[in-house]
């Protein structure tokens, strides 16, 4: 059941956000220093010397997978992680705001990414997505992010069509050094980031350990390249304690809390902001290793993420003549899983174990002059469910062979509350018969498969193969939402609804990669098709109906595409970079193309390294979108293609501590993505795409001890 708020006035919010200036003497000073290391002397010190900046630490990694840590000299500090990760080949970030931007991998989104915050699920809530996974977490307090482009594992969750993002911990290794020990990281920039900065501390004996970690973030709105200042300001604090004991090397236990509190964001594509956005998550997690008999390894892992939520259209921003004020409170709560084992067969390595996830949500939308009646439920108690058996074989063949085989098994369960008015179930202007669907508890089981071959041709040359099969189920918004609106009469029309009656996609997907090394010369690539059945696709109504909602259907699709990059040493001390990715959708049912598919995308760069220095300069790219698709609403059009340079200088002061700065979209360019929310009415033109920043200047403090 919805918890029914208070009555709310303005006076129980903070005061509204105002317009930020640029901080112009920041911008002044970062130039100056920017200028200055550019023609400072070469500095020779062995031991300060920073690392060449590669794609991958190794020529020859599976070109699927990238990580990026925070340490990485040429990555601009963000608002959150969709700002880095989207500077991989293959991964693109829709952009609807400063904060909580959607990631985008191989043209797949929201449920078809399957996104792990140190072996948690966190699931937003908010319908609209302002707080998609990535939006609760930065690169401060994680030691690495790992991005897996595509399918190359069964073993965290169902799903993961396009890929799954981990965002991982060592806390466990980190406390075999005993001591104290930690980091510390610091950054801003001059174009909407007035600051961001944390620490992260670990105490251990090498048995017992403790970590504590924080940070905190102020963002104001951002200037495009016209000088239009875009809605975007925001206020994020993260605190996490994670306490473990070590029985020995491959055994142990450990918990945690972590507490993210985001308040006070603006969204220039939405039609509201976020008041406030805060999550908890609690998880437990034991291992043991070594273990002798059949069984070698047993890991088991649970967790618990509550999000609340509140949103309204009149605190951060003003009322048009004629609005009305609207407000709305939701909860997401997310509870899971999993248990591991780990047996030999031979030469084989079997993993294998259950997971489950239950996903429980409340939205209701409300107006201060009735709160105990909500206008229309966007979830009416939803609950979705997901319990999943996984096998994942690997098999060492030869010494230049591998072969990966797995299945998994899923039964996902979904059901609303169907004593809740004003839903999708309940309310008199849905049909009759999707409101009799909405009613009835939704089952499917659906079986997923892995096949993956990888050799090594030489020393400098690897491959791999895969086909897969994975199911993604619907979520709440798809299935089960509601918005209302007014028509030019007064009278209540749907301008969004959900389809109780979809079913899961299915993901048929073979994938090619190969990567090399040849003297001078690193590159990695790689090709795949996914042809889809039943894709959810989210579309407006047929005309007889409201052809002014949205609605989401089953459809057949297909995805293709390509990503890959490389990298060319010039001299000991220069080199050249290089990236591209393609997508191409299609809607076979309906001979058209999919919605929101990005263009062809890329970087070009040099890097310098000489010593404690390192500097560089990039070109990011993209070509027109040609491919749109004008009929679902999302494509306004095509989109102009554009190129936008950087530039970037970091130096090793000591050998743990690094100072970065540069100047991204350095000719001040106004440009957007055509993966993009349109401006919401209320801050421009709808028709329009939401801006990128315009010249930014940047700097960031590394350290630890």
């Amino acid at each position: 059941m919805v918890n029914v708020p208070a009555p709310l006035s303005t006076s129980h919010y903070p005061a509204p956000v105002t317009s930020h200036p640029a901080p112009t003497p920041l911008a002044l000073a970062i130039a100056s220093a920017l200028a200055l290391t550019f023609i400072a002397p070469s500095v020779q010190a062995a031991d300060n010397a920073l690392p060449a900046v590669t794609i991958n630490d190794d020529a020859l990694v599976d070109p699927n997978t990238t990580s990026i840590t925070p340490e990485n000299p040429r990555l601009a500090p963000g608002a959150d992680v969709t700002d880095q990760l989207s500077s991989i080949a293959g991964v693109w970030s829709s952009r609807k705001s400063g904060h909580g931007n959607d990631l985008i991998i191989r043209g797949q989104r929201d449920n078809q990414i399957n996104t792990w915050l140190d072996g948690a699920s966190i699931q937003g809530a908010c319908p609209n997505r302002m707080d998609p996974p990535t939006s609760f977490s930065t690169l401060i307090g994680y030691d690495r992010i790992v991005v897996d482009k595509g399918v190359s594992s069964l073993q965290y969750g169902a799903g993961g069509s396009g890929g799954t993002v981990h965002m991982e911990r060592d806390t466990d290794a980190l406390a075999e050094q005993t001591g104290v020990h930690g980091k510390i990281d610091y950054s801003l920039n001059s174009n909407g980031l007035n600051g961001q900065g944390g620490a992260d501390v670990l105490a251990s004996n090498g048995h017992a350990y403790l970590r504590a970690i924080g940070s905190m973030a102020n963002g104001s709105n951002y200037k495009d390249g016209n000088g239009t200042e875009v809605p975007a300001s925001y206020k994020q604090r993260t605190g996490a304690l994670i306490a473990g004991y070590k029985f020995d090397e491959a055994s142990g236990v450990e918990a945690s809390v972590e507490r993210n509190r985001m308040y006070d964001v603006r969204y220039a594509a939405l039609g509201m902001d976020s008041i406030f956005d805060n999550a908890t998550t609690y998880r437990l997690k034991g291992w043991l290793g070594n273990l002798s008999g059949p069984v070698s390894a047993i890991k088991a892992e649970v967790y618990r993420t509550n999000v609340d939520h509140l949103m309204d259209s009149y605190t951060l921003r003003s009322v048009p003549v004629g609005g009305m004020k609207m407000y709305s409170p939701a909860t997401a709560k997310t509870t899971g899983g999993r248990v591991t084992l780990t047996s030999y067969i031979g030469a084989v390595k079997v993993n294998y174990g259950l997971d489950a996830v239950r996903v429980e949500r409340n939205a209701g939308v409300y107006t201060p002059t009735n709160p105990k009646t909500p206008m229309f439920r966007q979830w009416p108690g939803t609950q979705n469910d997901q319990v999943g058996a996984f096998s994942e074989a690997t098999w060492q063949l030869t010494s230049v062979d591998t072969l990966k085989g797995g299945l998994r098994i899923d039964r996902f369960n979904s059901k609303l509350d169907s004593t809740l008015g004003n839903s999708i179930a309940t309310d008199a202007v849905v049909p009759a018969a999707t409101r009799s669907a909405a009613k009835k508890d939704q089952s499917n089981t659906e079986l997923s498969a892995l096949l993956r071959y990888e050799h090594l041709f030489s020393a400098d040359l690897k491959g791999y193969a895969g086909i897969s099969r994975t199911a993604v189920a619907p979520d709440a918004t798809q299935l089960y939402s509601l918005l209302k609106g007014k028509n030019s009469l007064g009278q209540p029309v749907i301008s969004q609804i959900g389809n109780p009656n979809l079913t899961p996609e299915r993901h048929n997907q073979i994938n090619l990669g190969l990567s090399g090394a040849n003297g001078a010369l690193t590159w990695d690539g790689s090709i795949y098709y996914d042809r889809v059945q039943n894709y959810i696709l989210q579309d407006r109504a047929p005309v007889g109906t409201n052809p002014l909602s949205t609605v989401f259907r089953n459809i057949n699709a297909e995805l293709y595409g390509f990503d890959g990059s490389a990298r060319y040493a010039l001299t000991q001390t220069l080199s050249l970079r290089g990236q591209l990715a393609y997508v191409r959708g299609k809607d076979t049912s309906d001979g058209r193309n999919l919605p929101q598919m990005p263009p062809v995308t890329g970087t070009v760069g040099m890097d310098y390294t000489q010593g404690q220095w390192q500097a560089g300069t990039s070109l990011d790219f993209a070509a027109r979108a040609t491919h749109i698709d004008t009929r679902s609403g999302l494509d306004k059009g095509e989109t102009g293609g554009f190129g936008v340079a950087n530039l970037y200088v970091a130096y090793k002061v000591t050998p743990r501590w690094q100072i970065s700065t540069g100047i991204d979209n350095v000719f001040d360019k106004t440009y957007s993505m055509h993966v993009n929310r349109q401006y919401s009415a209320l801050f421009g033109n709808p028709n329009l795409t939401v801006n990128e920043p315009g010249r930014t200047v940047w700097a960031k403090l590394n350290g630890s001890f």
